[in-house]
């Protein structure tokens, strides 16, 4: 054991006694699946511009937890998570609405932030059954995780300027992580 490997282990459990989990690539316990949905982001409407990225929403990581986008392992396709993104105008106008989503992690201030998926909208609302029409989202090993009071942040950046509708029944959301406690 080196120095630098005994210290890593020291601040780990002293994160622990805490109650904060520390940012890692690599966690010693096992997590475990969760799907956050529309109403864990957003639940009213967000008015958005072709121009710039929009946060539709955000879903703030809880007490005594440590999350990561996605679940699941990109060797073991029917074990690993698959995303599902439809969205839709508030007015009625467009009713499904396109353009570019960005899934983004951010400490709680929002001053540190990382992007870790961005698709096109078309892409990401192919079935909300047949796995085959979905985009796999694996659990993001190569960022680290994100602790309590983190964000995990949606913003949007659609073809034409647009008001998404953040009803369960006309903007559906499903996004796979993986949640340590």
């Amino acid at each position: 054991m080196t120095l630098l490997s005994g210290l890593r282990g020291i601040t780990g459990q002293l994160g622990g006694m805490a109650g904060i989990p520390l940012p890692s690539r690599t966690p010693t316990q096992k997590g475990f699946a969760k799907t956050l949905t529309t109403a864990d982001f957003f639940t009213t409407a967000v008015t958005t511009v072709s121009t710039d990225f929009t946060k539709l929403g955000e879903y703030t990581v809880p007490a005594q937890q440590a999350v990561r986008w996605g679940y699941g392992s990109a060797g073991l396709p029917d074990n690993q998570g698959y995303m599902y993104i439809l969205l839709e105008d508030n007015a009625g106008v467009h009713p499904t609405v396109q353009g570019v989503i960005r899934l983004i992690q951010a400490n709680a201030q929002e001053t540190r932030s990382e992007v870790v998926f961005e698709e096109r909208t078309d892409a990401l609302a192919g079935s909300t059954t047949d796995r085959q029409q979905m985009i796999p989202l694996p659990e993001q090993t190569q960022f680290d995780l994100v602790g309590e009071n983190s964000l995990l942040i949606i913003q949007f950046k659609p073809d034409t300027s647009v008001t998404v509708s953040a009803t369960a029944i006309s903007t559906i959301i499903r996004l796979p992580v993986t949640v340590y406690q």
